[in-house]
């Protein structure tokens, strides 16, 4: 086998920040803050019970930002499905506050391993063996989803004394490593440990070297030096294999200039109908090629039958939405720049059905 050696070039692609410290370092501030200076719709995926929504009239923070609850059980899956959600629904960054749960919350990847190693006889090492597979994906997740994304991470909490400006001894609350696999870490652009005292970062791992051998705390401006560095490299030419560079949110509104691009073979096998029309107010059922396959229809056709599955199956539930949507768009829509445009559409005619 020959092996092609080409220029190095640093090209386009999403931050994967983590932001690690104990409670009370501004976790959750600091991402809210550092996604407003990235721009564009944020999300956040909250398993702090709520917690997320509180700074939602914070005029430190200044934006608009959606939240969803992700409760119990913290499985990798469910994690996948819901940065999944948030890419359908046409977010340019998700905030996952906080990763920990899916490492040591409840149905988490611990407990998934104490659950198999429990039906393989005690045997620890046939349960990760187990369960790895499931870790894998989703840690592809998080570095393959077309989307930026902020991951909080809770750290093992020790006290050190150290002495104050007059002299004096004082307790400190110090985080150690976070509260994840070992090494989660290199899965990330930058990584940023946070201190109690003063909310202050310190970059233990940083691609950007942008922030290495500095102390600061973070905030709109450090947003705004990522997004500039990453807008700073090479676009990747279509067709290339390298994947799209295309935000959810750009890909959304795009031109409809690609309406009558081919976008997919009819789930429902038969007439979809249009949002908001009558019972009988429906398409011809596609027409068959010589193999009997549907031929592929447009982009607004792909709309109405994602909406017509959803409906059926989920109706104005917005949390079961979210997720279904995700999987529904991936099913339907042949290319996958397609995807975000056509999920994005079906969301906003959702969120247009629950104000009524």
């Amino acid at each position: 086998m020959a092996f092609a050696f080409t220029k190095a070039e640093r090209k386009k692609a999403k931050l994967r920040l983590a932001l690690c410290g104990p409670s009370g370092s501004g976790k959750t501030f600091s991402s809210l803050l550092i996604a407003k200076g990235i721009g564009g719709r944020v999300a956040m995926i909250d398993t702090e019970r709520g917690s997320g929504e509180l700074y939602a009239d914070n005029p430190k923070i200044g934006i608009e930002y959606f939240t969803v609850q992700f409760t119990p059980p913290y499985t990798p899956q469910r994690a996948i499905e819901a940065i999944k959600a948030a890419q359908a629904a046409g977010f340019d960054v998700v905030i996952f506050d906080s990763l920990s749960h899916v490492w040591m919350g409840e149905g988490g990847m611990l407990e998934m391993v104490d659950m198999a190693a429990k039906g393989n006889r005690g045997n620890s090492f046939a349960g990760w063996k187990e369960i790895r597979p499931h870790e894998k994906k989703f840690l592809d997740a998080i570095t393959g989803t077309d989307i930026h994304i902020i991951a909080t991470m809770r750290t093992k909490t020790a006290w050190e004394v150290e002495k104050d400006d007059r002299g004096r001894n004082r307790p400190v609350k110090v985080g150690l490593k976070p509260e994840q696999r070992e090494g989660i870490e290199y899965e990330f652009t930058l990584t940023l440990d946070l201190a109690v005292d003063g909310h202050v970062a310190t970059a233990s791992k940083d691609r950007t070297d942008l922030f290495m051998g500095t102390h600061f705390v973070p905030g709109e401006e450090t947003g705004r030096q990522l997004i500039g560095w990453f807008n700073s490299a090479k676009d990747i030419p279509a067709g290339t294999g390298q994947g799209s560079t295309t935000t959810p949110a750009e890909a959304a509104s795009a031109p409809p200039q690609g309406q009558d691009k081919p976008a997919y073979n009819d789930p429902l096998g038969a007439g979809v109908k249009e949002p908001g029309a009558g019972q009988n107010a429906t398409h011809n059922p596609p027409a068959q090629s010589p193999q009997g396959t549907p031929r592929p229809r447009t982009v607004g056709e792909a709309r109405t039958a994602i909406w017509n599955k959803l409906m059926a199956e989920v109706g104005n539930d917005p949390e079961k939405a979210a997720v279904r949507l995700s999987e529904l768009a991936d099913g339907v829509c042949r290319a996958e720049d397609l995807i975000p445009a056509v999920a994005k559409e079906v969301w906003n005619m959702l969120n247009q059905e629950q104000g009524k």
